[in-house]
């Protein structure tokens, strides 16, 4: 069941693996007329971390309108120079794997294996961050707006600190969804 916006927070669960439908549909903005005249933003995030080997991210934004793009930032502590394994922060495209037809919703999803070494990470598959490094990282996810692939249209940031660590996106403050209401 997915985790009401409001309440949508950095957990740790078990993730069995399927196949779901496909991948990279990003194309249906521009193949299919929309009918949705707004609002456009993100209404639902999970996330999650399994621990294994590798370790392995899930997470998945659900948007009210069609988006252009989902992009996931993971972000290590502000007063480190990165995590112990020296990792600095790191954007994610996130894959359209779900879209109503009329253009009322999109859903985004990636799923990232943890790697050891930097020369190893490559955007959208693989994270220089463990499970272990969940309680120090801050997220955030950034909807770009269908038919205008420049515009921000919504944000969502949790974790620790994310206020404090990305300041603003296109000066935008995004909408916290750690439980506590706590983003600073």
């Amino acid at each position: 069941m997915p985790i009401p916006r409001a309440a949508a927070a950095l957990v740790t669960v078990g993730m069995v693996a399927c196949s779901g439908p496909p991948t990279n549909l990003g194309a249906h903005v521009e193949d299919t007329a929309s009918s949705y005249a707004g609002p456009y933003a993100i209404d639902d995030i999970q996330s999650s971390c399994t621990p294994g080997n590798p370790d392995q991210w899930n997470v998945s934004v659900h948007t009210q309108g069609w988006a252009d793009r989902v992009v996931l930032t993971m972000a290590p502590p502000a007063q480190d120079t990165g995590s112990p394994d020296g990792a600095t922060s790191e954007e994610h495209p996130l894959d359209n794997v779900d879209y109503d037809p009329t253009g009322a919703w999109d859903q985004w999803a990636v799923t990232l294996l943890h790697v050891q070494v930097a020369s190893e990470l490559e955007p959208g598959a693989t994270t220089e961050f463990a499970c272990a490094d969940k309680d120090t990282l801050a997220m955030a996810a950034v909807m770009y707006q269908a038919g205008a692939p420049d515009t921000v249209a919504d944000c969502a940031w949790w974790g620790a600190s994310p206020a404090t660590r990305f300041g603003s996106i296109q000066g935008m403050t995004c909408t916290c969804e750690n439980p506590d209401g706590n983003c600073s």
